[in-house]
């Protein structure tokens, strides 16, 4: 709808993986809500403003190593906590993602992804 005020600001450090999330939202009718940008999610700032993450990081299964999952995952909890107020989502299958990203989440879910089993980490209000 043109009239719509959501926006959605989807970004990746895959120049692919941006193109493909273009393509799908001029697919899906969307591509005017959408803002689709390469930046790596540890650089995610408020800009004043309240928003919530949904992200689903490599795992070390078929990207990264477990070791730079282990970083990435420390370095986002550290980013995340200065986005005072907004919503975060993560799905990881890597067991000990609390102990990694620094917090507790406020509920976590078990799903799948594929066939991996992965947690839902739900944090509801980000507080420092």
């Amino acid at each position: 709808k043109k009239d719509c005020k959501f926006e959605v600001y989807a970004s990746d450090i895959d120049d692919k993986c941006v193109s493909l999330t273009k393509a799908n939202a001029k697919r899906a009718g969307v591509i005017d809500n959408i803002k689709s940008f390469k930046m790596d999610a540890r650089d995610i700032t408020t800009k004043g403003r309240r928003g919530t993450i949904v992200c689903n990081p490599p795992y070390g299964e078929r990207m990264m190593s477990s070791k730079s999952v282990e970083k990435l995952y420390t370095d986002m909890g550290r980013s995340f906590s200065k986005l005072d107020n907004w919503q975060i989502y993560i799905i990881s299958s890597v067991n000990d993602f609390e102990a990694l990203y620094g917090k507790k989440a406020d509920k976590t879910r078990k799903l799948y992804n594929g066939r991996l089993k992965c947690s839902y980490y739900q944090y509801f209000k980000n507080k420092k």
